[in-house]
C-alpha cells in the first residue's frame, strides 16, 4: 500500500545550501505569515526520490535549474 502524499502548495527545492537555503528559508516564513501557504523545502539532489513520494505540491520552485530537460522526467511524476 502507497503512503498518502501530502498536499502542499510551494515545494521549493535547492540545489547548493550555501547560495539558496536561507532565501527559500526566508520565503517559507513571509509566504506562511502574510499568505498562509504551506511550502516545504527539500535539497534537489541530496533528497531526491523521497520528496516524489512525500509531497504533492501546487507549485515546485526550481531556483537553480539551468537544464530542464534533465529534470523533466521526475518533475512529470506529479
Amino acid at each position: 500500500m502507497e503512503a498518502k502524499m501530502e498536499k502542499i502548495d510551494v515545494l521549493i527545492l535547492y540545489a547548493h545550501s550555501s547560495r539558496e537555503l536561507d532565501v527559500a528559508c526566508a520565503i517559507k516564513y513571509i509566504c506562511k505569515k502574510k499568505y498562509g501557504l504551506s511550502i516545504e523545502i527539500a535539497q534537489q539532489y541530496g533528497s531526491y526520490p523521497k520528496f516524489l513520494y512525500k509531497y504533492l505540491p501546487r507549485i515546485v520552485v526550481l531556483p537553480y535549474c539551468y537544464d530542464v530537460l534533465s529534470h523533466l522526467g521526475w518533475i512529470r511524476r506529479w
